[in-house]
């Protein structure tokens, strides 16, 4: 996820320095775009743990009760 600030931090300063206003505006909200990937990303993994954990032990806890039940 580095990446994503730090390509983010190189439009933002192409946007800074670009003398043209509606290009420096594009720039400047590329740039901001990627440094928010980010910080989506861990949002989004910190709920997503969570239910992938449950959804682990749940599969666990059926496989084991399809196991006793076969035989």
């Amino acid at each position: 996820m580095l990446y994503c600030v730090a390509f983010g931090d190189v439009f933002a300063n192409i946007g800074c320095r670009e003398p043209q206003p509606q290009a420096s505006e594009v720039f400047t909200t590329f740039g901001e775009a990627h440094r928010n990937i980010e910080r989506y990303a861990i949002k989004m993994l910190k709920t997503v743990k969570p239910v992938s954990w449950m959804l682990c032990s749940a599969y666990t806890v059926i496989r084991a009760t399809s196991f006793s039940y076969g035989e």
